[in-house]
């Protein structure tokens, strides 16, 4: 171990820092301190505890891991920046995003949509409209309350029944 003088640094640290058996250091009154630490490369083999507010400045890489953010639905995550990847699950058909109770509001998309499974409930308490050169349905089809139609027909197709009108 390296001295300052004669006194071995342990000693020194010893009279001047004391780290409690929950691991906090403090002086040697006891009063907890704020402890900053400079250097290009930190590293720590084991955990990591912080209390209090977490600031990183920089890119911030997770590795071989996963990332747990809080521990109660009462806690929030607040994203203000964009995301630059695909937001992919871990398992295929287990996860919602969203709930019955804790909805999406509007979803902006553009290009195709999926959705494999089924049924497919779509619900509106206005207007539902569909706006396609084309748009391809296979099999029935069941509506219930008030329809109105617009339609134009090219090619040949089935037949479409509107109230008792064949079109």
């Amino acid at each position: 171990m390296s001295n300052i003088g004669s006194q071995p640094l342990g000693d020194i640290f010893q009279k001047l820092l004391q780290i409690s058996s929950s691991g906090y250091i403090a002086d040697a009154t006891g009063s907890s301190l704020g402890v900053a630490i400079s250097a290009s490369n930190l590293i720590v083999d084991g955990n990591i505890s912080a209390s209090g507010n977490l600031l990183i400045i920089g890119t911030s890489t997770v590795l071989g891991g996963q990332l747990v953010f809080g521990d109660s639905p009462a806690d929030s995550v607040q994203f203000l920046a964009d995301v630059t990847s695909s937001f992919i699950p871990d398992l295929n058909d287990a996860f919602n995003l969203g709930s019955n109770a804790q909805r999406w509001n509007d979803l902006y998309l553009s290009g195709s949509i999926s959705a494999s499974g089924g049924p497919h409930d779509i619900q509106s308490d206005t207007l539902f409209s569909l706006t396609s050169p084309k748009i391809h349905i296979t099999g029935p089809i069941t509506a219930s309350g008030d329809i109105s139609q617009s339609l134009s027909r090219s090619g040949s197709f089935g037949h479409a029944f509107f109230g008792e009108k064949l079109v």
